[in-house]
């Protein structure tokens, strides 16, 4: 897991790395200029992307109806 500083000094455990963190930055930037005026739909909108990608517990909130064999 990669440990990721977080805005409050303490360490935030993901299951992404730097790559995917700086991706999912990046990405976010572009809505946020939309949401900009509203502070708390902006951390709301980033929250839930975040843990929708990187959070380790996915398992509480996520169920996967179908999977598929690649190999």
């Amino acid at each position: 897991m990669y440990v990721e500083g977080s805005q409050y000094g303490k360490s935030i455990r993901t299951c992404c790395d730097s790559y995917q963190i700086d991706s999912l930055k990046n990405q976010l930037s572009l809505a946020e200029s939309f949401l900009k005026r509203c502070p708390t739909c902006i951390y709301n909108f980033r929250q839930t992307f975040c843990y929708l990608t990187c959070a380790p517990y996915q398992n509480r909130f996520m169920v996967a109806n179908e999977t598929v064999d690649y190999s």
